[in-house]
């Protein structure tokens, strides 16, 4: 596995689906899950090109690097998705 990339658990890919789709939350905050979600490569799937993702969430590709490298820092989803720097 590639240093920077991103394999969720079954339980960590609901989470942030489940985030991302329900309850009422900051517009970057579900972006930021909605990253995530796309830079997933578990199950054999393959994760989409920043570019793609950028022009898809309407963020930079910069935020896209930011949001991967945050993801790889964080603890776990919960920290991930409530953490106060973002």
């Amino acid at each position: 596995m590639k240093k920077n990339q991103i394999e969720l658990t079954p339980g960590e890919r609901n989470a942030l689906e489940k985030f991302s789709t329900t309850g009422v939350h900051s517009v970057r905050l579900v972006k930021r899950a909605k990253i995530i979600l796309a830079l997933d490569t578990s199950n054999s799937r393959k994760a989409s090109k920043q570019e793609e993702i950028a022009q898809h969430l309407e963020v930079s590709r910069q935020a896209v690097n930011n949001v991967r490298r945050d993801f790889l820092a964080a603890e776990n989803v919960s920290i991930f998705l409530h953490a106060r720097n973002v």
